[in-house]
């Protein structure tokens, strides 16, 4: 769902509002619960690139392992993380394949 929701007090209420737009319009989705990780935009943006490829190392790992197909987040950081940094960690770790859910 997003660290912003797991984190910030006043932005749990977007995320429960969130799970509420999903489910008006009978979206199936799942969260990761403990698997869940931060997307390591922090870590990327203070400068410490060897804990965000950690950070998306083991995120690639998980959601291979449950073969997602999209993932829907409602934290701008994540979003931004996910769409512009991750894959490209994907493609330099060889990692397998770069997953479904990054290609058009």
């Amino acid at each position: 769902m997003g660290s912003a929701g797991a984190f910030d007090d006043r932005y749990k209420k977007v995320t429960r509002e969130f799970v509420k737009i999903l489910a008006h319009f009978n979206i199936d989705y799942a969260v990761l619960g403990t698997e869940e990780s931060d997307s390591g935009d922090v870590a990327r943006r203070a400068g410490n690139e060897m804990l965000f490829q950690m950070q998306a190392m083991t995120n690639i790992e998980i959601l291979n392992a449950y073969e997602v197909k999209k993932i829907v987040t409602c934290c701008p950081h994540d979003f931004n993380t996910i769409k512009t940094n991750t894959p490209i960690m994907a493609e330099t770790m060889k990692c397998g394949t770069t997953p479904n859910f990054w290609r058009s």
